[in-house]
């Protein structure tokens, strides 16, 4: 934010990017899921639930969702965006199809 003598405080900034893009990432994954639901689906920030009866859909569609998300790599796409592919980071040991079978991905 800027201070009242109109400058930014460039490591409030710089501490503040990475929060800001998983939560950015955190809501393109809720619009996804949203949209790609035939049911309602009560959304509070950055938490979602449906009716009782549809939670092991959702639960589905949340890992669905999760998946083709992230198989766009959107970290990528956003560093290339902003001339900052040095900077992304090495990739772990996760594969992306295992989130479909996981019981605890989501809680």
């Amino acid at each position: 934010q800027p201070k009242e003598d109109g400058k930014l405080d460039k490591r409030k900034q710089a501490t503040g990017a990475a929060p800001n893009i998983v939560h950015s990432f955190d809501a393109a994954h809720l619009t996804l899921l949203v949209n790609a639901s035939p049911f309602i689906v009560t959304t509070v920030h950055d938490s979602f639930g449906c009716h009782p009866g549809n939670m092991g859909e959702l639960f589905r569609i949340t890992r669905e969702e999760f998946i083709r998300f992230y198989e766009s790599d959107p970290l990528s796409q956003l560093l290339a965006q902003t001339n900052s592919l040095d900077l992304f980071p090495e990739r772990g040991l996760l594969s992306l199809s295992a989130v479909l079978d996981s019981d605890f991905a989501f809680c």
